[in-house]
């Protein structure tokens, strides 16, 4: 007997993003089909097919990279649907689907999308509308724009690259601390979720952003009904931190730039306390998800040329609040015997990510 479902998982905060997964099972082994969709622009982003999963482990590869949010189940004619005509539009602006869409959409081959009778809308406001991920380097973002001039003329679509207010990261980040205030603070807030985010993007094999906040949530204590306000909250602040460490891995702004989102205008004048607080917060988040995720980055903390890098980020993660030993520390950082916090996250980040630089 085969017994077929589908899911569609709308983004919060990217409406013209979706996750939709297929799936087939036949005598106790299930097929899952999941792909990335931008219904405004590039059509199939991403998209792969892994077979011969055990009902549990289909279930767990879904846990891994889904939150517990926003889900709805639609029927899986109507998901081919949806898919089928996400591709035609990108492929009549000039854009072919992701090279995994010819193997993932053999679980669609069955399914007859004229029975599914939802109309689907793609473009935004009647036009393309390209939204760069923090995945696209300076180089896709032109082929793209190139390609939709000429497909569409200079003003027949819209880029949105998140600059247009200069401000407008910052604000996301400020809404994002002032709503980290309302979270349970035994575990640190803002700074702890910082760490715990840096660490999650810079493993080598990344961690899902839907995993992380599934992780977080459940460290957090949120019941279920909280969860969605979180993640909405989550998306622009993993996408602006993700921004960071883009900048630390490029060589041409690598000098000037860091991975650790901590500021001294944030915190009271002349307060090294704080300073020394935040820091060690943000660190203890950095180790909770190297602790979380141990098996991502077993092959760097033995690397000799990383050890300082990795012991000095450790000091802030186990030491107490103590103003002689954060004295004493820092004097070794100005001797040049240990790397400062910061510099010492760029260190590893450059180690572990920056071979995904073009």
């Amino acid at each position: 007997m085969t017994r077929r479902e589908a899911s569609l998982l709308k983004n919060p905060a990217d409406e013209g993003f979706f996750i939709v997964w297929v799936s087939k099972e036949t005598d106790g082994l299930v097929d899952v089909a999941t792909f990335l969709l931008d219904v405004w622009c590039l059509g199939v982003r991403e998209a792969f097919l892994q077979r011969n999963l055990s009902p549990s482990e289909a279930t767990d590869m879904k846990d891994r990279h889904r939150p517990t949010f926003n889900e709805e189940k639609i029927h899986p004619a109507c998901a081919k649907k949806l898919i089928e005509g996400a591709v035609a539009y990108a492929k009549g602006l000039g854009f072919a689907p992701a090279k995994g869409f010819r193997k993932a959409r053999k679980l669609l081959n069955s399914l007859d999308s004229f029975t599914c009778p939802t109309d689907f809308t793609y473009g935004r406001d009647g036009k393309p509308c390209f939204i760069p991920s923090s995945e696209d380097d300076d180089r896709r973002i032109d082929r793209v724009l190139a390609i939709l001039e000429r497909s569409c003329g200079p003003e027949g679509f819209d880029y949105d690259d998140g600059d247009d207010d200069e401000d407008e990261g910052e604000s996301d980040r400020e809404a994002f601390q002032i709503y980290c205030e309302t979270l349970p603070n035994d575990l640190g807030g803002f700074y702890f979720i910082s760490g715990f985010v840096t660490a999650a993007l810079l493993a080598p094999d990344a961690i899902p952003m839907p995993e992380v906040i599934k992780t977080l949530s459940e460290m957090l204590g949120l019941e279920p009904q909280e969860v969605p306000e979180f993640a909405s909250h989550m998306f622009p602040y993993w996408n602006g931190v993700a921004e960071m460490i883009l900048e630390c891995l490029d060589p041409s702004t690598r000098e000037s730039s860091r991975c650790v989102d901590i500021w001294v205008d944030d915190l009271p004048p002349d307060s090294e306390t704080a300073i020394l607080v935040v820091s060690i917060l943000w660190a203890r988040g950095w180790k909770a998800a190297i602790d979380e995720w141990r098996e991502h980055f077993l092959e760097f903390p033995d690397q000799p040329k990383l050890k300082s890098a990795w012991e000095s980020i450790e000091f802030w993660a186990s030491h107490e609040q103590n103003k002689d030993t954060f004295a004493r520390y820092m004097d070794e950082v100005e001797a040049g015997k240990r790397p400062n916090m910061a510099d010492a996250v760029k260190q590893l980040a450059i180690a572990m990510r920056g071979k995904d630089m073009p």
